[in-house]
C-alpha cells in the first residue's frame, strides 16, 4: 500500500507545471521541477509505478556529484548531471515525469472508482 500517492500526486502536478511554464532549456526546467519533487518517497507511489520514479530520479543524478580534492562537494549530482546531459535527454527525463503523473491520476483515479463499487455493492445488501 503507498504511503501518500496523493502527496507525490501534488509534487509531481507541480514539477510538471515548472516543466510547461519554467524559464530556460528543458535542463533548466527540470531542476526547478527536482527541486519540487525530490521529498516525495518511492514508497508514496503504488508498486505497479515506482520503477517510473527510480528512473526518473536516477537518471537526474546520476553522474553523482563532483567532489574537491578533500572530499567536499564542489557541485551537487544534480547540477553536474545537468549540466552534462544533451537536451534531447532532459527532454526524454521530461516526458516520463509527465507520464508518471498521468500514470498516478489515472491510479488514484481506478482505486477511488473501486471503493466506490465496493461502497455501493454494500449498501445494495443492506
Amino acid at each position: 500500500m503507498p504511503k501518500d500517492p496523493t502527496y507525490a500526486l501534488s509534487k509531481l502536478s507541480n514539477a510538471v507545471y515548472y516543466l510547461a511554464i519554467g524559464e530556460g532549456d528543458v535542463r533548466d526546467r527540470l531542476k526547478t521541477a527536482y527541486e519540487e519533487f525530490h521529498p516525495v518517497s518511492e514508497d508514496d507511489f503504488p508498486p505497479t509505478l515506482r520503477a517510473d520514479w527510480r528512473w526518473i530520479k536516477g537518471q537526474l543524478i546520476r553522474m553523482g556529484p563532483v567532489r574537491r580534492q578533500d572530499g567536499s562537494i564542489r557541485m551537487g549530482a544534480l547540477d553536474n548531471t545537468l549540466s552534462r546531459i544533451r537536451n534531447s535527454t532532459g527532454a526524454k527525463i521530461a516526458k516520463r515525469i509527465i507520464k508518471l503523473q498521468y500514470d498516478l491520476e489515472d491510479h488514484l483515479r481506478e482505486e477511488k472508482s473501486a471503493v466506490r463499487k465496493v461502497q455501493s455493492s454494500g449498501k445494495k445488501r443492506s
